[in-house]
């Protein structure tokens, strides 16, 4: 019987508004590695005639019994395992990437964090607390907003409501708490600890899972070259970005233990700038006294979690708790480089399908129709401050993906030519 691994690594875009759409993505390839995962425990000659509910998963389930059909139809012909490898994100993706590796470690549940995104991720719960008349002069101007939104939208008493919420919250200060956020954060990662199937994980046994949370540093950081003997070329760079592995042989930044860590990647990298203030360290650890919780591996996490340019640990350049992180989809929004960096180095002991899957919701692909036409003052503004320097291109990092495949079909078909003279050699050697 022939061993298959579809072996998928995860870059997923950053985009603060589209967080909840990307939550649901991300459930459902979790739920096609749990298919994957009952299937591979009961064998292939029970599973050829089984449901996904005669599995030695109980646990409440939805469209995991469609997986589980597809891939028993995948299962008649090879022994065919679904695996989750690598997973890259920018902001919003950096949260989903961390909570995504997480469940993968612990077989634990997103369906059960889906209520506290739409509840506890709202502005009402995000937003800075404010007395009930702050601003009370502004409600003539709300009451025009409301008017020049689209009916459909501005009639609702909770957008009315939520506008008025907003634009009474204090000017020229992020009208979000980064606080709040980072205990939305604890909440959600509690919650699926508690949903986890005891003695489980949906990663093979010594299999590395490693999750990568691009970061901001808004201070920056030198970086020295020699040219020669007399002279030293200096940039400042402020790229950085937080490594949570799963080494498959207990040496894991998953642990509960560590929840801290997680909360740390996904906070500081979707600190969106001007609605959420800058994430400090002492910001989280300032809520863990709050809450009474410790954190045992917070100097390892701040030694070797935390690394800027070329893998090198933050530590070296900078004190880590003494920094201001924001988003880090200013310096790379579509982080390929770090998951491409991570496929080299994972062996296999089968054949292994391996896919770079990249989730962006709104992916713009037609050009304008009218290139010539001006879009005005404020409009040039936006796309040079903002518009232009998110759209990060990914042609370079598609054909380093078709380099890379190129080369293993080439080492392939060497492989595959040498093959018979090996076998002859054995033989030979064997007789």
């Amino acid at each position: 019987m022939i061993k298959r691994e579809l072996r998928l690594a995860v870059v997923i875009y950053g985009g603060a508004s589209l967080a909840v759409y990307m939550h649901g993505v991300t459930k459902e390839l979790l739920k096609l590695v749990r298919a994957s995962k009952v299937l591979h425990e009961m064998g292939r000659a029970r599973a050829l005639s089984a449901q996904f509910t005669d599995g030695a998963d109980h646990r409440e389930h939805d469209t995991e019994a469609v997986y589980f059909e597809l891939l028993k139809k995948v299962n008649e012909r090879q022994h065919f395992r679904v695996v989750v490898d690598v997973i890259a994100g920018a902001s919003a993706g950096a949260i989903n990437g961390v909570m995504l590796g997480k469940a993968l470690v612990d077989d634990g549940k997103l369906d059960v964090q889906t209520p506290l995104w739409l509840t506890d991720a709202d502005v009402d719960y995000l937003g800075n607390p404010r007395p009930r008349f702050q601003k009370w002069y502004l409600y003539p101007l709300l009451r025009a907003l409301a008017h020049w939104l689209p009916k459909e939208i501005g009639t609702t008493p909770e957008t009315r409501e939520k506008l008025a919420s907003f634009v009474r919250s204090s000017w020229f200060e992020p009208p979000f708490s980064g606080k709040r956020l980072c205990t939305h954060f604890f909440q959600a990662l509690e919650a699926m600890v508690a949903s986890r199937r005891p003695g489980s994980s949906l990663l093979p046994v010594g299999q590395r899972l490693d999750v990568y949370a691009s970061v901001t540093d808004l201070t920056g950081y030198p970086n020295r070259l020699r040219l020669n003997e007399a002279l030293v070329a200096t940039d400042r760079a402020h790229s950085a970005y937080c490594q949570l592995t799963h080494q498959g042989d207990g040496d894991c930044d998953f642990d509960d233990a560590n929840l801290p860590a997680l909360v740390w990647a996904a906070r500081s990298s979707s600190s969106f700038a001007g609605a959420f203030p800058p994430f400090e360290h002492q910001e989280l650890t300032s809520l863990l006294a709050e809450r009474g919780q410790e954190w045992p591996g917070e100097e390892r996490f701040l030694n070797e979690s935390l690394l800027v340019e070329h893998d090198v640990p933050a530590r070296e350049r900078f004190d880590p708790r003494q920094r201001l992180y924001v988003d880090g989809g200013i310096v790379n929004n579509k982080p390929f480089d770090a998951a491409m960096a991570a496929l080299s180095q994972r062996p296999a002991d089968r054949h292994v399908d391996r896919f770079v899957l990249y989730i962006e919701p709104d992916p713009k692909v037609e050009p304008p129709e009218n290139p010539s036409q001006s879009i005005g003052y404020l409009g040039t503004i936006h796309a040079a401050l903002s518009t232009i320097p998110r759209n990060q291109p990914i042609l370079e990092e598609l054909e380093e993906i078709v380099d890379q495949d190129r080369r293993v079909q080439i080492n392939r078909r060497l492989v595959e030519a040498e093959q018979p003279r090996v076998v002859e050699k054995v033989r030979s050697l064997l007789a």
